[in-house]
């Protein structure tokens, strides 16, 4: 897993494959380690995408990750998707108005696991994998690259 996996997931899941890389960047601790790491990209439809990811000692020990998708009415923001059940917020802003929302539920890991021992059991058909998996990698490998990163 590559630093940077969970948004161009999140990302790609929401636009798709069709993205254009526009620039990438990274700070390495240590050769060829990125502890922090950036890109903007477009969408299909000229969308604005920017990715940033850090894991710097300097940065709060609070586990921090979000998805905010602004629009011309509006937008929504998606507070700690990684670890939702240590906090968490949906937030939409639409013509003005503001509503916040919380689910009630277990760790994204438990819902991975069940899925996963679902698929084993026949009961569920893989929502991620195969092609898509492909995919991720090779676009973890053009962002490193356009960064200056060594790939594996």
């Amino acid at each position: 897993m590559d630093l940077g996996c969970y948004p161009l997931h999140w990302v790609r899941q929401l636009l798709g494959n069709e993205l254009q890389l526009k620039q990438a960047a990274a700070i390495c601790h240590t050769q060829g380690v990125d502890e922090s790491f950036s890109a903007r990209l477009l969408g299909p439809a000229g969308e604005q995408i920017y990715l940033g990811c850090s894991m710097a000692e300097h940065l709060s020990r609070q586990h921090e990750a979000y998805l905010e998708l602004q629009g011309s009415q509006g937008k929504l923001e998606v507070f700690n998707l990684v670890a939702p059940h240590q906090g968490h917020q949906i937030r939409l802003e639409l013509n003005g108005q503001s509503q916040t929302e919380q689910l009630e539920g277990e760790s994204t890991y438990y819902y991975q696991l069940k899925h996963w021992l679902d698929c084993l059991r026949g009961s569920a058909t893989p929502l991620t994998g195969g092609q898509d998996a492909l995919q991720q990698m090779q676009w973890i490998d053009r962002l490193y690259l356009a960064a200056g990163l060594p790939t594996r």
